[in-house]
């Protein structure tokens, strides 16, 4: 089957293997677990109370934006998700963590943009 769409977030719950084309030139091809695999970084979202401006200092953290009482950030290639959820600081106390790779979307953007994770 094939499913033409620029909604990415479509494609991600459709499909298990892509093909994305960007001026008329592949740009993305293989297995979506992998290709969000070899992007190496992953997305947390936290919700939390306190104060949430420690975040901003932790190592391993890019991306960082915080807004009240939510935080939205990209963990470095060599921070695993479990050694930043035990480094969090004890001034804030999580409601709820979710961590996942990047959006297919960012993935497409970043590669057609030229630049790596």
């Amino acid at each position: 089957m094939l499913l033409s769409s620029h909604r990415m977030n479509l494609v991600e719950e459709l499909c298990d293997r892509i093909f994305l084309i960007h001026n008329g030139r592949r740009v993305l091809y293989g297995d979506l677990a992998e290709i969000k695999e070899s992007h190496g970084e992953h997305a947390v979202r936290i919700r939390f109370t306190g104060d949430g401006s420690a975040l901003a200092d932790m190592p391993g953290v890019t991306d960082l934006r915080l807004e009240e009482g939510r935080a939205s950030l990209t963990l470095e290639r060599n921070t695993t998700p479990d050694a930043f959820a035990r480094s969090l600081p004890e001034s804030i106390e999580i409601q709820a963590l979710h961590v996942d790779r990047p959006p297919l979307h960012d993935i497409f953007v970043r590669t057609v943009e030229g630049r790596t994770s």
